[in-house]
């Protein structure tokens, strides 16, 4: 979401009126409480992991003035005495932060949080609010799905905001060309984390958007977004300092993407089995009708290494069809040898009549979704007067393995040779193999985005900036003639009477915007600006550039140093801009040649 051109020029203005206000939602119907006059001060923090992704939840505090005990739970006269009983669950609070500007307020809301606490503290007579966003309530919380074959991956995010019991008002999709996982499995990790890593097998991004939305930006809506800057900072006009630093805090130059292995999570294999046989009580009779012999086992998956300590089985579907549970069943009149006698699923039909079956009902743990690791199987006997044994009985499912069998790497060779042949490495396990292809991509993603080539940017101490994690501001630096796009890896703001809005931002690279020549560099005379279209990823280096510079650059041809700029038009032939020159000619392209013709 830009910033608008108000507040833009507020934030450059030298003399600044900053704006906080405070909204509560106390009794749930929808409408907000002004409480921006009860605020004292306030801080907050943003920020995401930007090796996994993984969601990091906002946080806002605030101290309010209390000398009239609003914000007191004991005090019974308080308006809102009675939604300060209890915990707060739903309480939901709107954050706004700006400045005045041309004798209008020019605000952005930063977030809709979920009141997580209130403290009064009765002898300074103020009160602590604390607000954290949506994600705070399921972020550490274990969550399992799958495994899932062939799935897409808004799909799976659809799974995770159910579990994390978000409404369809809740969480949203944004793009139309999500990918789909060869297959998808959750074992238990925290679900901010499964979150992250699903974000990265698209090549997308997760995150709670301002409205208080968890939101899933598909690859290329991502990638939009990365080379759209919310505001771009000129570094030689706006009133704060700001350092373009080399990218060696946490650099990387190899990065290791480790999948599970595709063929373990589509294959069934044995979880349960009964090899030694199992005694079944004979039939008895009461009242004139027959008592099956019954007996129940709860069961586990064998394999505890694989499947109970650390990830979940889906267990086969139970059904009378190949393939389904149990994938085999039988019984006999004895241990060893005996005679046959038949397995039926389901229930006796009659107790009229002992009917010469052995019956087993079966329920196999967890969910739809294939949670679990447990099942229970009943037997009853109307076979007959004697004792029946199972002597043989397997249950078939898919095991979730920690092993990964499957691996890609990406290598930055220059970043490698910058440090004397030092390898900085990221290891990750993604458990949403995408395709192979897409799976080195995603690879190379994290490369570029980490490289210790990049340059980052830190604004140590500036006014207030209402930007949130993730989001992409540009820094111009006119001496050099570049323009640096940053993500906002971390902002944290302050806002009080005495120093007013400030904040200090984290950048990490973002994603190059659309490359601008200027026309003197190709053509003698004109200084205007070509812009090219924006380039479509992979983001990796390969040497397609210049031999006689022996550079690499980006594979796709218009990213490249020039070439010899004696022939115009392999530098410019791509461009598909108009260009506008300040007289009354106008530059055409002619018989393959640029020429110069009248205007109109």
């Amino acid at each position: 979401m830009a910033l608008s051109a108000n507040l833009i020029a507020a934030i450059a203005d030298k003399q600044h009126r900053p704006i906080l206000k405070l909204e509560i939602d106390w009794d749930g119907d929808g409408v907000f409480d002004d409480e921006t006059g009860y605020v004292l001060d306030a801080a907050g923090i943003e920020s995401f992991n930007p090796d996994t992704g993984a969601l990091q939840p906002g946080e806002c505090n605030f101290t309010l003035d209390n000398l009239n005990q609003r914000f007191s739970a004991e005090n019974e006269n308080s308006p809102i005495y009675a939604y300060l009983q209890g915990a707060f669950l739903t309480t939901k609070a709107k954050v706004s932060l700006g400045y005045y500007y041309n004798g209008a307020p020019q605000t952005r809301q930063l977030g809709i949080y979920i009141v997580r606490s209130v403290v009064p503290r009765e002898q300074a007579r103020v009160a602590q609010l604390r607000l954290l966003d949506i994600s705070a309530r399921f972020t550490n919380t274990p969550t399992y799905y799958g495994p899932r074959a062939n799935v897409g991956l808004s799909t799976v995010f659809s799974a995770f905001a159910d579990k994390a019991g978000l409404g369809t008002a809740s969480y949203a999709t944004a793009g139309t060309a999500f990918g789909t996982a060869q297959f998808a499995v959750a074992t238990g990790e925290p679900l901010g984390t499964e979150l992250g890593l699903l974000a990265i097998a698209e090549g997308g991004r997760i995150f709670v958007d301002e409205s208080g939305i968890l939101t899933f930006n598909d690859r290329d809506t991502h990638q939009a977004a990365l080379q759209s800057p919310v505001i771009t900072f000129d570094k030689e006009s706006y009133p704060f300092e700001i350092s373009i630093l080399r990218n060696t805090d946490d650099a990387i130059n190899r990065a290791l993407l480790e999948y599970e292995d595709r063929a373990s999570a589509v294959s069934d294999e044995t979880v349960f089995q009964i090899t030694t046989p199992i005694t079944i009580p004979a039939a008895g009779s009461a009242n004139g009708f027959y008592v099956p012999g019954e007996i129940t086992l709860s069961i586990e998956a064998q394999d505890k290494t694989r499947w109970i300590d650390y990830t979940p089985v889906t267990w086969a579907s139970v059904g009378t069809a190949a393939g389904n549970n149990p994938s085999a069943a039988t019984a006999a009149s004895a241990p060893t040898g005996g005679t046959a006698i038949p397995m039926v699923q389901g229930d006796p039909t009659s107790l009229a009549a002992l009917d010469g079956n052995l019956y087993y009902t079966l329920t196999v743990g967890g969910t739809a979704t294939g949670d679990g690791n447990r099942a229970s199987v009943t037997f009853k006997n109307l076979a007959g007067t004697a004792e029946a044994y199972v002597t043989a009985f397997t249950l078939i499912g898919k095991p979730a393995r920690l092993s990964s069998l499957y691996a890609t790497q990406a290598d930055d060779v220059d970043g490698q040779e910058l440090l004397g042949g030092q390898i900085l490495p990221l290891q990750l396990k993604n458990p949403y193999l995408p395709s192979t292809d897409k799976a080195y991509q995603r690879a190379l993603d994290l490369l570029y985005f980490r490289s210790v080539r990049r340059l980052r940017i830190s604004l140590d101490s500036a006014p207030g900036v209402p930007l949130k994690a993730g989001e992409v501001f540009g820094v111009l630096d006119a001496a050099k003639s570049k323009t640096y796009l940053q993500q906002v890896a971390s902002i944290n703001w302050r806002f009080n009477a005495e120093s007013g809005y400030e904040c200090s931002i984290e950048g990490l690279p973002a994603l190059p915007g659309p490359l601008q020549l200027q026309l003197g560099d190709v053509i003698a005379t004109p200084t205007d600006l070509i812009t090219t279209a924006l380039n479509e990823g992979p983001w990796y280096w390969a040497p397609t550039g210049d031999p006689d510079k022996n550079a690499l650059t980006w594979d796709n041809s218009l990213w490249g140093p020039l070439s010899s700029p004696s022939q115009v038009g392999d530098s410019v032939g791509a461009v598909s801009d108009t260009i506008t020159t300040s007289v009354v000619q106008v530059l055409t392209w002619d018989s393959g040649y640029w020429d110069v013709n009248p205007w109109g």
